[in-house]
């Protein structure tokens, strides 16, 4: 059995690693007709954590995940895993008073949602201190309240390639 290293990241274990050790053209997911590769995962990984990182959110801090099952969602994630954050995977169907309670309880920093999630969300926000962004994935969405909604593709040009030692952090994600 090999050893642990001295150091030790989630994404770079479950993500990463595939494209060091070769196996990065190999196939990750299938999705609508598609195939995605353990690079491309890998590429998505790193740019869902720029976004997040952009987006204000650090190592041990929440960020609620309302995403379809996607590979959208395993690139969000894994990036905040790469950053040592702790994604908080919830469902997409809730109301809004439910995802206040979600965000309040969790204290989420960030909360990336699709865009249909997105209104429900906008409108507890003023009731959610912990709030400071939230990545909207597809579509528009419009908030006369300034930077209360954020567009997550406008972030994806930035990437983190740099692990954050997980090491003795004792919670990775929270599942309700």
């Amino acid at each position: 059995m090999k050893a642990l290293s001295e150091s030790l990241n989630a994404a770079a274990f479950f993500v990463d690693r595939h494209v060091a050790e070769g196996r990065g053209a190999r196939t990750a997911f299938r999705v609508g007709g598609r195939v995605v590769t353990y690079a491309e995962v890998a590429d998505r990984v790193a740019h869902a954590a720029g976004a997040l990182r952009e987006a204000g959110l650090d190592g041990e801090q929440r960020v609620l995940l309302a995403l379809n099952d996607s590979p959208a969602f395993a690139a969000v994630f894994w990036g905040a895993a790469k950053l040592g954050a702790v994604a908080v995977p919830v469902n997409t169907l809730m109301t809004a008073a439910e995802y206040e309670f979600l965000l309040n309880d969790s204290r989420a920093r960030v909360a990336v949602v699709e865009a249909e999630v997105a209104p429900r969300v906008l409108e507890v926000r003023e009731r959610c201190p912990w709030l400071r962004a939230i990545l909207v994935r597809g579509g528009n969405v419009r908030s006369t309240e300034g930077n209360k909604g954020r567009i997550f593709h406008s972030y994806v040009n930035r990437r983190v390639d740099v692990l954050v030692d997980q090491r003795g952090t004792v919670i990775s994600f929270g599942l309700y």
